[in-house]
């Protein structure tokens, strides 16, 4: 299976085509040491949103660089009729964490400190990623560390079609998917990660 997951933040003026859900995206980043070199995605079912979002200091005491959590929360209601869901259940959350090394030893604390932010109901999944950022940020709606980002996320997890090859499957997303965002949507962060 490949797994890719595309997270774009607009403003809440943007119109976005097959939205996904509104999110809260919350980042904070404790610089200690060499720079992050790995990258887990964690999807939950049944998080607690506010409680995984006061948890980032227990992700980071544990070892987390880098922090970016997408809930689907009461703030959000609002826009439920753009969510587009396809699973049963459907993800309410998002973790990403960057990590020094996933090697078990260092990344067990990680696993614990997710389960235990995101309450006893959550059933998270984890992904060591590859993170490409094709597009550049938009600096006219800066990420703040710590604080809600205006608009909502856009998470799209996409399974290969049994009839396509992977390398055909790559190539539609990482060489022919449009490198530049359509002009009614403003794009805070594009990223997209590979799961292999």
């Amino acid at each position: 299976m490949t797994l890719g997951v595309n997270a774009l933040a607009g403003t809440a003026a943007g119109r976005f085509s097959g939205a996904g859900p509104p999110a809260r995206l919350t980042s904070r980043a404790n610089h200690r040491g060499p720079a992050t070199v790995e990258k887990i995605i964690s999807i939950l079912t049944g998080a607690d949103g506010d409680r995984l979002l006061a948890g980032t200091d227990s992700l980071t005491a544990a070892g987390a660089t880098k922090i970016q959590i997408n809930v689907v929360d009461d703030a959000v209601t609002p826009a439920d009729g753009q969510r587009m869901v396809h699973a049963a259940p459907a993800p309410n959350a998002f973790v990403s964490l960057w990590l020094p090394t996933v090697h078990a030893p260092t990344r067990e604390p990680v696993d614990v400190a997710v389960r235990a932010a995101a309450g006893d109901g959550a059933r998270p999944t984890a992904y060591l990623v590859t993170e490409s950022c094709p597009l550049d940020a938009d600096a006219t709606h800066p990420v703040e560390l710590g604080h809600r980002t205006p608009g909502f996320a856009q998470i799209a997890l996409l399974r290969r079609p049994a009839d396509q090859s992977h390398g055909d499957f790559l190539a539609a997303w990482l060489d022919h998917h449009p490198r530049t965002p359509p002009r009614d949507q403003t794009i805070a962060r594009p990223m997209t990660n590979l799961y292999r």
